[in-house]
């Protein structure tokens, strides 16, 4: 009889283990996404307040006139993740958030990173690769991991970097 029950739950604390490993993706929606930004440092945020929305959505616009409008986000349901890789000297840099997923403790922002290979034709002109997304609401700590990825086809994945929530 004993061994019946230490199978189920065995079988609990394996799948346990699968989600913290794994995790659950998360649907999300991109907000806007591109090659030119005011935001001049690379960036990871997660935006909670329609105030932090509205701080960062300025400084992204920088001196564009006339400014885009802000899109819409439901901070009643959803959140802003915002990556940013900061400026750049050329062309041939982009950012995406590619996944997003939830683990018992943790939010996991997976984002892609590309840089130019050597060799590749690029604009000369400074760029400062962006991506918004809006994500259902949650209180997990949020885990960017980045993927870096060369068009000469490399990849490398760093260490994630656990970052702090927007003060703005």
């Amino acid at each position: 009889m004993r061994k019946w029950l230490s199978q189920p739950v065995c079988a609990v604390l394996a799948l346990s283990a699968l989600t913290e490993a794994f995790g659950t993706e998360l649907p999300f929606r991109s907000l806007d996404k591109g090659g030119y930004s005011g935001i001049a440092q690379a960036t990871n945020l997660v935006i909670q307040s329609t105030g932090e929305w509205a701080a960062l959505w300025k400084r992204h616009q920088g001196t564009v006139d006339p400014t885009a409008p802000m899109p819409a986000v439901d901070f009643g349901k959803e959140m802003v993740v915002a990556v940013a890789m900061g400026r750049k000297p050329t062309g041939g840099y982009s950012i995406k958030v590619r996944r997003i997923e939830t683990t018992p403790s943790h939010l996991r922002i997976f984002v892609t990173e590309r840089t130019p290979g050597p060799g590749d034709l690029v604009t000369q002109a400074f760029t400062a690769p962006f991506h918004f997304v809006a994500v259902a609401k949650s209180s997990l700590k949020p885990d960017f991991v980045r993927e870096t990825e060369s068009n000469g086809g490399g990849k490398s994945w760093p260490n994630s970097a656990s970052t702090p929530r927007s003060q703005e």
